[in-house]
C-alpha cells in the first residue's frame, strides 16, 4: 500500500522534488510541506475502499477501507502464529 501510494505521489507530480525536499547531511529530507503532503495523501488513501476477496472461496467481499484490511490481516496472522488456522493467507491486491 506504501510503495504504490509512493509511486502515485511521484507519477502524479504531487511531489515538487525541489519544494517538498531538502538536502542534509543525514540525506534527502522531507520538507514539512513534503510531509503534510505526504500525511494527507496516505490518510486518503487509506479511508478509500477497497473490495477485497475471500481467499478461501474466492468470492468478492462487501467494501471496506484499506484501514480494516491491515487489521483484519493483523488479526488473520496472529491466528495462524497462534496455530489457530494452519495457512496464512495474504490479502492480494489486484
Amino acid at each position: 500500500m506504501i510503495d504504490s501510494l509512493v509511486l502515485w505521489l511521484i507519477n502524479s507530480g504531487v511531489m515538487d522534488p525541489i519544494e517538498d525536499f531538502t538536502d542534509e547531511i543525514e540525506g534527502c529530507m522531507l520538507t514539512q510541506e513534503g510531509r503534510t503532503k505526504v500525511l494527507r495523501a496516505f490518510i486518503q488513501r487509506m479511508e478509500d475502499t477497497v473490495q477485497p476477496e475471500d481467499p478461501v472461496k474466492g468470492a468478492r467481499e462487501e467494501e471496506i477501507p484499506r484501514w480494516a484490511v491491515i487489521n483484519r490481516q493483523v488479526q488473520i496472522y496472529k491466528q495462524f502464529v497462534n496455530d489457530q488456522i494452519p495457512v496464512y493467507l495474504p490479502f492480494l491486491i489486484r
